[in-house]
């Protein structure tokens, strides 16, 4: 092999090669992917230079200076949109690295080369298919170094995979760890987990790794990646099952991305002291309450940490519907408005989770607090014996919950995207001519947005690649008002009335569809309608939606 060949998940401008490659515009003007990235980053002079030198067609490639960047030259290679590979879109593909590669065979002093995904952005290309043609091709590479710059991590893994079909095919050499250096990796790592006090990753970061090692593992015709433990699975087996991942990761040869994800400086760890010091079933909601009080009112701190203590959960039935006969009585005798949060022991709470019978038996000791009756009640729960209560060894699942955990990532998904859907909400109340019709009646509103998501829903990566282009054409479009603004002679009246009806038009499109890439990352077999109903409130309140009564269906 002429080249060595890496594969690195970082930025291509943090790749410090001779020559960056880049995916261009035919005009080879900055756009809105990573070619605009490499341009801001250049300068401005970079799209000076270019400027006379476009259009060019697709498969061809210029070159130029690379300006502000730590690098000699930028390639700008142009590739084809891809439309199902049935229009020889993957011979051309072929053809745009191989005209880069000639170019770069002609410039002095180059020792590395880097590209980015080419092809996998805006021209819609499979990005398991962009990588291998792009393996298939950059073998023949002829600069000392050739490396692939995918900051995103599932186009890594896919364009990883491809580097190892070919590895183990036997078609390039073997450049993967030996394993000599690959259990020393293993062993560096597991020494790095159990330094400066870190036990595991926190319970929403721990179920991304495991959503990483799922998706790599099933390229290694593997299966059955170790999954995260519950949050009160003790400190034992959270190390153990963290060790279990790591050692599977080695087996299958991801070790590398496992490596990478758990070395991350902003992921957040678990505390191996503080979790032996609040036991099995302390989760995170006790902890802050206790933290809480601790110098609010130590009287209540107390109380909760006694009934936090030697894994007690909650009352056993009988005994926790005294402890709510004393709070009904309490709330009667005061007058009090606010009801006395009931016990979950019905029949029809027999799936409820230990930690959230646990947080409502909390929830009883702070309506006693705040209402002046915490010493009834803790005398009354001091009262019960060690036979009256539930503890963490009875009813106990050590693996982490996959469907609850999903449904509050998708609450964590849905409140990140708030501000985005406020916004996009706003913007088509503005300009979409029936919003009025649409924006009155709640039924109406969820109606709307059903057809919306079957107008739009056309998978989450072509959907993000038509956001992207888009996103493109209404800069051109602001770019070309502004020019008629000021040069106001070189254009005529209409054609000023067009960029402005055209920023309009595409504004509307880019909001529509940026509320159906939300809705796609929630799930993209989600109720359209259940979706507008949960939203429709947020929006009467912000006066975006507002019910109107004396409108009739």
């Amino acid at each position: 092999m002429e080249t060595d060949l890496k594969i690195l998940n970082t930025s291509i401008l943090d790749s410090n090669a001779d020559v960056i490659v880049m995916s261009a515009n035919p005009s080879l003007l900055a756009g809105s992917g990573v070619s605009g990235v490499i341009h801001k980053a250049a300068g401005a002079e970079l799209e000076e230079h270019v400027k006379p030198l476009g259009p060019i067609s697709e498969g061809q490639a210029i070159v130029s200076p690379a300006f502000a960047l730590n690098a000699k030259y930028i390639i700008h290679a142009v590739c084809p949109r891809y439309y199902g590979g049935e229009r020889g879109e993957a011979k051309r593909l072929r053809k745009t690295y191989q005209s880069v590669l000639s170019i770069c065979d002609e410039l002095p002093d180059v020792s590395s080369i880097a590209f980015v995904a080419m092809g996998a952005g805006v021209y819609k290309w499979p990005s398991y298919m962009a990588a291998k043609i792009a393996i298939s091709e950059l073998v023949k590479s002829k600069v000392k170094e050739t490396l692939i710059c995918l900051p995103d991590i599932s186009i890594y893994a896919d364009y990883k995979s491809q580097l190892l079909s070919y590895e183990r095919a036997g078609e390039i050499e073997k450049i993967s760890s030996t394993p000599i250096k690959i259990l020393r990796k293993e062993e560096a790592l597991k020494e790095y987990i159990t330094s400066d006090d870190r036990l595991v990753p926190r319970s929403a970061q721990w179920y991304e790794l495991y959503l990483l090692g799922k998706k790599l593992i099933s390229t290694k015709d593997g299966y059955g990646f170790p999954k995260p433990m519950n949050w009160n699975a003790g400190v034992e087996k959270k190390r153990k099952r963290l060790l279990e991942q790591i050692n599977c990761a080695r087996k299958y040869e991801f070790l590398y991305e496992i490596d990478k994800f758990l070395r991350d400086p902003k992921l957040n760890w678990e505390q191996e002291s503080i979790e032996k010091t609040r036991g099995r079933n302390l989760g995170s909601e006790v902890l802050e309450k206790l933290n809480k009080y601790k110098d609010e009112d130590p009287k209540l701190h107390s109380l909760i940490n006694y009934v936090v203590a030697d894994d007690r959960i909650f009352p056993v039935p009988r005994y926790w519907t005294k402890l709510t006969v004393l709070g009904n009585e309490k709330q009667k005798e005061q007058r009090i408005s606010e009801r006395f949060p009931p016990p979950l022991i019905l029949a029809v709470f027999h799936c409820t989770s230990d930690r959230d019978k646990q947080i409502r038996l909390l929830d009883q000791i702070e309506y006693a607090y705040e209402h002046g009756f915490l010493d009834e009640i803790d005398e009354l729960i001091r009262s019960f014996g060690p036979e009256n209560w539930h503890y963490t060894e009875e009813e106990f699942m050590d693996e982490l919950d996959l469907y609850e955990f999903q449904e509050s990532k998708k609450e964590m998904i849905f409140d990140n995207s708030k501000t985005t859907l406020i916004s996009c909400f706003s913007k088509i109340r503005q300009l979409e001519k029936t919003a009025e019709y649409y924006f009155n009646k709640e039924h109406k509103f969820s109606l709307f947005i059903t057809r919306l998501f079957k107008l739009y829903s056309i998978g989450v990566d072509p959907l993000k690649a038509l956001i992207q282009k888009n996103e493109e054409q209404l800069k051109e479009f602001e770019f070309s008002k502004k020019d008629s603004e000021e040069n106001p002679k070189c254009y005529c009246d209409l054609e000023k009335e067009n960029f402005i009806q055209a920023i309009k038009d595409t504004e509307l499109l880019l909001a529509k569809l940026k509320i159906v890439h939300v809705m796609q990352q929630l799930d993209e077999s989600i109720d359209p309608y259940a979706f507008g109903e949960q939203f429709w409130d947020l929006l009467v309140d912000k006066n975006i939606c507002q019910e109107d009564f004396s409108l009739e269906d």
